[in-house]
């Protein structure tokens, strides 16, 4: 018989939250419980293998791994692929979005996730839903900033959280792909130079984001020499912080 990867005192707890508010039920229920205990901090990670949900939950790798994606793609989870030794990773966390639902009592406000833990009205039954859908949006623009400009900032960062939320949700909000193309736009322009530094969310989505949104990157001629070339666009750069992009 198989070693089990559960130790005699490993647990994991099931509230009643994450069937009421999240709609969860069978494996899913018993992954997200499992990976909520190792990341409710806020901090910390799952880490563990795909052997030990298989023992705690019953269920086949199939279906675990099944799980975990469908967790996933619901928001409900953040998936981190990490490297150790040249051999690949995955790394699970709760979404900023659900990882406060723990003994809510209060109506949700749509800005804020950070408040889920106050008061005691009714909570009104299309806000989970929508906090959920600007996490997703979050991760999704952190990840494709992290995959750009080769960098891991966290999407749950509070600051990081504070920024792309005014941009996101503001009275002319912008959208996804604006957030995207501000990436590209100052990747191309500061990547390999003393400027990738500010290749960075308190940068990008902070009060200079319209500015970079409407970036001109200018093409190289086609007669310029390399040095030319790198003369230029240290002057182009420096102007711009002059003009407070920092």
């Amino acid at each position: 018989m198989k070693a089990s990867k559960i130790g005699d005192d490993n647990y994991f707890q099931i509230s009643g939250w994450m069937i009421n508010r999240l709609g969860l039920k069978g494996t899913l229920l018993k992954i997200f419980a499992i990976i909520y205990g190792f990341s409710q901090d806020g901090e910390s990670r799952f880490a563990g293998s795909l052997q030990y949900l298989m023992d705690f939950t019953g269920a086949s790798r199939r279906t675990v791994i099944y799980s975990l994606k469908e967790l996933t793609e619901k928001g409900y989870l953040i998936k981190h692929e990490t490297e150790k030794n040249g051999i690949k990773f995955n790394e699970y966390e709760i979404a900023p979005g659900v990882q406060k639902l723990h003994g809510v009592s209060a109506e949700i406000a749509p800005e804020g996730v950070q408040k889920l833990h106050r008061g005691g009205a009714k909570i009104a039954p299309n806000n989970i839903e929508d906090n959920i859908d600007l996490d997703n949006k979050i991760n999704n623009i952190i990840s494709y900033l992290n995959e750009k400009a080769q960098t891991s900032y966290r999407a749950s960062g509070k600051e990081t959280q504070r920024l792309l939320k005014n941009l996101l949700t503001g009275k002319n909000p912008y959208t996804v792909d604006d957030c995207k193309k501000v990436i590209d736009n100052m990747v191309q322009a500061w990547a390999g130079t003393e400027f990738e530094q500010y290749l960075r969310p308190s940068t990008l989505f902070g009060n200079k984001f319209e500015n970079y949104l409407n970036w001109k990157v200018k093409r190289q001629p086609k007669h310029e020499t390399e040095a030319e070339r790198l003369r230029r666009e240290q002057d182009e750069q420096m102007l711009a912080l002059l003009e407070g992009d920092s």
